[in-house]
């Protein structure tokens, strides 16, 4: 059988973010953005590491976001 990609879930962004105190590496999120989780390159408490899917299929730069604030 044709090799199929492994399927990729998102998440669904439950409330805004504004990074603008933490720094570059955070992402900007608005309600209902969809977000790829990724694997983050260190653990860290209560953040989750992942990139915003645009509705070209495009993706932001990776980031850090709350991780409470996606589902």
């Amino acid at each position: 059988p044709p090799h199929r990609p492994v399927p990729v879930h998102y998440k669904t962004c439950v409330a805004a973010f504004d990074p603008a105190e933490y720094g570059a590496e955070y992402l900007k999120l608005s309600e209902r953005d969809f977000v790829e989780e990724l694997d983050a390159p260190t653990a860290a408490e209560g953040w989750a590491f992942g990139r915003i899917v645009y509705a070209d299929g495009g993706r932001s730069e990776p980031g850090w976001y709350p991780h409470t604030y996606a589902q």
